[in-house]
């Protein structure tokens, strides 16, 4: 099984995960996970864990898989090294997560690979901290 979890950028550059609530108002929530996240009391739902403001553009999912050495979780914006293909970025396509070639990623091409070479890969960034590897 796979943990559903979400990776985002607060507006002062620090990273924070867990589950996310995407509010009315525009605004993208990041809250620790926890045993019991959620509880009712009356006719009110209460979060019971500290929550983050993040930057919607930056939110992320957990791919369920980590980088060659098993130290890194890999979420969607992130940039991988694959021997022989270059610089990848993750992104989630037709429901599931795929690899596309850096270099195509403006462009909006379905040049997509399985995720399923991540052993092979070299976690090398990501677009929201290191918009330069998008050059």
């Amino acid at each position: 099984n796979r943990e559903i979890k979400y990776r985002g950028l607060t507006s002062n550059g620090n990273w924070v995960c867990g589950n996310l609530i995407q509010g009315k108002n525009g605004y993208c929530y990041i809250c620790s996970i926890n045993e019991n996240p959620v509880y009712k009391n009356g006719d009110y739902w209460y979060i019971d864990s500290p929550c983050y403001v993040v930057i919607p553009e930056t939110v992320g999912q957990f791919t369920g898989l980590k980088n060659q050495n098993g130290e890194e979780e890999v979420y969607e914006g992130d940039v991988l090294e694959l021997n022989n293909c270059g610089l990848l970025i993750v992104c989630f396509y037709k429901g599931e997560f795929k690899l596309q070639k850096l270099a195509e990623y403006h462009k909006k091409r379905n040049l997509y690979a399985s995720i399923s070479y991540l052993e092979f890969s070299v976690l090398r960034g990501n677009i929201y901290e290191n918009p330069n590897l998008l050059q």
